[in-house]
């Protein structure tokens, strides 16, 4: 899980750089980004392997939860693929972190596909508008 949040911290870094409204590229950041983005990802992990851990080790172990139950430990030392817990613990978040990367991706793309235009019209125009080199 942790890979894929740090996935989306660099698509949310990619963003913030590339489509700024002042400047194409942005120079300057916050003095503690890398922070910041350390306790995103690691925190974020973390809280789900905690809610996993007291879920595990809270909740009853009855008939009705055996589905909802991560299991990490009983089958193997992952969640219970076989029940919906693999959905509700694994998937469903990864599901959520990959549309977030997804999104700031395709704006990614756009900022770099306008600026690489944008380029190239500004070249073609200086090359246009270049003067003659007497010979």
């Amino acid at each position: 899980m942790a890979n894929f949040l740090w996935l989306s911290v660099i698509s949310w870094n990619l963003r913030s750089t590339f489509s700024c409204s002042v400047s194409p590229v942005s120079r300057y950041r916050p003095k503690y980004v890398s922070l910041i983005y350390n306790v995103y990802a690691w925190g974020m992990a973390s809280v789900l392997t905690a809610i996993i851990y007291m879920v595990d080790h809270l909740v009853e172990d009855v008939p009705e939860n055996e589905p909802w139950m991560p299991g990490v430990g009983f089958y193997n030392c992952w969640i219970n693929t076989q029940d919906w817990s693999a959905m509700l613990y694994f998937f469903g978040p990864m599901l959520i972190v990959i549309i977030f990367t997804r999104k700031h991706a395709t704006v990614v793309i756009r900022s770099v596909k306008i600026l690489v235009i944008g380029e190239m019209s500004y070249r073609s125009y200086q090359y246009r508008n270049a003067p003659l080199d007497p010979l």
